[in-house]
């Protein structure tokens, strides 16, 4: 996340929400997701042994899937969940999915770049599921929200 950046996009959202419950302000969550030119990067470790590349985008299609369908990109989506498909994971793998500024989805694994495509929809929509209003992890997304509104005020 570019911290400068995240600030500035967010400083006014994060005024209306209290420290501790920046995830159940609708207004903040929105903006986190909304934020223009600003790069943010998700982080993943595999922690259990035996996990497998087409477990991890079978979670993906159940939630992401329906989205990219409904707005017209499945294309996009399917690009990147097949080459995330192609990760080998081992317990401690790392992946990325970076958000870039202009709408750029680039799956990282082990510092391999399996795949980039440029998308603002998928970009907008990979957020809104950590981060809307149905998150995929309400703790996940709890942790996240308060981090990032207590790094905004400061």
């Amino acid at each position: 996340l570019d911290k400068l950046k995240a600030s500035q996009a967010l400083q006014e959202h994060a005024k209306g929400a209290e420290p501790g419950a920046a995830h159940e302000h609708a207004p903040f969550c929105r903006a986190l997701i909304d934020m223009k030119d600003v790069t943010r990067v998700l982080r993943f470790v595999i922690t259990l042994s035996g996990l497998k590349a087409a477990i991890v985008v079978a979670q993906f299609d159940k939630v992401l899937l329906p989205k990219m369908k409904k707005k017209g990109k499945e294309e996009n989506y399917r690009f990147i969940m097949e080459n995330m498909g192609k990760a080998k994971f081992r317990k401690g793998t790392v992946m990325f999915l970076a958000l870039s500024g202009n709408g750029t989805v680039t799956c990282i694994c082990d510092e391999e770049v399996l795949g980039s495509v440029t998308c603002p929809v998928l970009c907008e929509s990979i957020m809104d599921i950590y981060f809307g209003e149905k998150p995929i992890s309400a703790d996940v997304k709890e942790k996240i929200c308060n981090g990032i509104h207590q790094e905004s005020i400061g």
